[in-house]
């Protein structure tokens, strides 16, 4: 299991360095393989800026000259390849001696003969999420020069765990952060729990099991005017350091739940149950299904 301790400290935060707390934990039961950084280091290079202008690169089609002001008058030119940049746009800026994911520094460049003093960030580019195709848009209130990191979650040291058998309970934050406050006597708190609505039966639909062996209990409840689109930043970047892939908000906020509490939960398109009938059973002799991402 890949445990961010910037999600662990949500629940429990023992106030170690990740050594000791990789050594505490490893000496009380819960093996920690390895230790490492996911995201971007030297933050002090990750900065806001605010694009001043933007001009068509004189040697590249899809490149663009970005004059980029990164607070107390100091100003930045960056050559983008990103399709959406555009004059008047905050965004974020590595500037040379950022170091990247992977561990490369970032240094002073020339791009088809034209100067470039750091980057403007797409979310790939310091962990967030895969999305590369443009470069992160952030607020229009943010100043120039605010540091990256009270932004953006740009860095977390991560706990490679190896979960036995008989412990299914740390196969989820909460879970190893219960193992935290045992070990440590720190402060562990509450999952953010919220109230559902409580009845048999959701209005056009049904629930059938018919393996009560496999499937002692089965709940659903119905949201309405779900809207799709991307997840936030700070769900993304806890579900990439926790070495799951964003997809959506609906899949996304699935899977957040079952890494934090440790229960698997599906969503499911309302309008798309046939008959408005969810039945749980096994699969019969020679029945395929058919999967869709």
């Amino acid at each position: 299991m890949l445990l961010p301790t910037l999600w662990l400290n949500d629940y429990c935060d023992s106030g170690l360095d990740v050594g000791a707390l990789e050594e505490r934990l490893t000496m009380t039961g819960t093996y920690v393989e390895r230790v490492y950084a996911h995201g971007v280091t030297a933050l002090e290079n990750f900065v806001v800026g605010r694009v001043l202008s933007a001009e068509q690169h004189p040697d590249a089609d899809r490149l663009t000259v970005c004059i980029v002001a990164l607070g107390e008058g100091d100003t930045a030119q960056i050559v983008c390849g990103a399709p959406n940049v555009a004059e008047g746009q905050t965004v974020a800026v590595a500037r040379p001696g950022a170091v990247m994911p992977g561990g490369v520094k970032l240094k002073k460049a020339k791009l088809r003969g034209v100067e470039s003093d750091g980057m403007i960030l797409a979310e790939d580019e310091v962990g967030i999420g895969t999305l590369h195709e443009g470069i992160m848009v952030l607020d229009d209130d943010l100043l120039p020069g605010t540091p990256l990191e009270e932004v953006l979650p740009l860095s977390s040291d991560v706990l490679e765990l190896e979960i036995t058998p008989n412990r299914p309970d740390c196969l989820a934050v909460y879970g190893v952060a219960r193992e935290v406050h045992a070990a440590t006597g720190a402060e562990l708190k509450p999952l953010p729990l919220a109230e559902l609505p409580v009845g048999d039966a959701i209005a056009g639909f049904s629930i059938r099991v018919e393996d009560s062996e496999l499937c002692p209990r089965f709940t659903a409840v119905l949201y309405e005017d779900v809207k799709l689109g991307e997840s936030p930043p700070w769900l993304k970047a806890r579900l990439m350091a926790a070495g799951q892939r964003p997809i959506s908000n609906v899949v996304d906020i699935t899977n957040y739940v079952m890494l934090l509490g440790g229960q698997p939960l599906h969503a499911f398109d309302a309008d798309l149950v046939a008959g408005g009938s969810l039945t749980v059973r096994r699969a019969r002799d020679g029945e395929a299904i058919t999967y869709v991402v």
